[in-house]
């Protein structure tokens, strides 16, 4: 599977990007974009259409991303602020998985998941 950016562009105080991802089944493109906020460069909302829409070439896909990243700044623009001021949250919850052994003293070894 194919993955085509395209590159990172400001609109409304946000950055966008349109994404391309080959259905090589289909030989079609389906679309993606991503906003992130200008000034801390975190990401704020990933859109996907994944399963309603096809593209014959992957310029046309990569600009849907970026229209479906302008609709949502021009209309859910509130809830693009209150994710701004969310708290960002950790990138993966790492949990100890223990053995049995580890457990009672013994030498073992232990993992992230």
């Amino acid at each position: 599977m194919l993955i085509e950016t395209t590159r990172p562009k400001r609109y409304k105080d946000f950055i966008i990007i349109g994404l391309a991802i080959e259905a090589p089944r289909l030989e079609l493109w389906k679309c993606k974009g991503i906003i992130y906020s200008r000034d801390s460069r975190k990401e704020l909302k990933r859109l996907d259409k994944l399963r309603q829409a096809a593209f014959r070439n992957k310029g046309g896909a990569q600009d849907a991303g970026l229209r479906m990243c302008h609709y949502w700044i021009d209309n859910y623009r509130s809830e693009l602020d209150r994710l701004l001021r969310s708290p960002s949250k950790p990138i993966a919850n790492r949990i100890m998985v223990m053995s049995r052994s580890w457990r009672t003293g013994r030498n073992s070894d232990a993992c992230n998941v």
